[in-house]
């Protein structure tokens, strides 16, 4: 999944990253929709224009998009697409529309809906978010759902793996940038001591540690 930074957001992750997609300039949405209506328009649907238009905007210019659709022809673009396109593109090209806490919020919900659950979705989601991030896909989830982010974990996850990821969803990853050497290498002693030096594995050990460094951290404790 692409990382969007957050918008006004303080933090080093959002702060330094470069999104692969970009606002376009002299951005019109009324124009962009009218052109998208056209696609739309007859037999089939023009698949070239679609991309053209919607995997080259940002995603804020995608809702405006979307806002611009609705008052000019009083329908949702996001059914029309689904009325026109079709299979994998239908799915890549509805899921651009989602803005992505609500996109994040959907993946897990889908995840964890019927028998069994979708862990490596969970991991790819949460796992590689900063703390903003989780929060709003929290806050997304319960604003789609009327369910806590934190609620379904429990409900769906199991073990250590439920108690990771309710760690994991409650955002309180340290993000300092500055590296602590000597607490890497405690860090890197108190797994190897949790692990391969155990009968058994002192899980709340790895939690502890996975959960609470900031990335630039576990890095440090990876080397160490």
């Amino acid at each position: 999944m692409v990382f969007i930074p957050l918008k006004d957001c303080p933090c080093p992750l959002c702060t330094k990253n470069i999104p692969t997609v970009r606002p376009v300039e002299n951005f019109d949405p009324e124009a962009d929709a009218n052109a998208l209506k056209q696609a739309m328009r007859g037999w089939g649907c023009n698949n070239e224009e679609v991309i053209s238009i919607l995997a080259k905007r940002s995603s804020n210019q995608r809702e405006k998009i979307e806002e611009a659709y609705k008052s000019m022809f009083g329908k949702d673009l996001v059914d029309d697409l689904k009325d026109e396109l079709g299979g994998n593109f239908e799915r890549v090209v509805v899921a651009l529309m989602y803005p992505w806490p609500q996109f994040s919020a959907r993946a897990i919900k889908k995840a964890c809906d019927g028998m069994g659950t979708s862990e490596e979705i969970l991991i790819d989601i949460l796992c590689t978010a900063n703390n903003c991030q989780i929060k709003m896909i929290a806050e997304a989830f319960q604003e789609m759902y009327e369910e806590s982010l934190e609620d379904i974990l429990e409900k769906e996850l199991s073990d250590d793996f439920k108690h990771m990821m309710v760690a994991v969803a409650q955002a309180a990853r340290h993000e300092e940038e500055n590296i602590n050497v000597e607490k890497a290498k405690q860090d890197a002693a108190a797994l190897h001591e949790a692990g391969e030096l155990k009968f058994g594995t002192d899980e709340s050990a790895f939690t502890s540690v996975l959960v609470r460094n900031s990335y630039q951290q576990l890095n440090a404790v990876n080397e160490a």
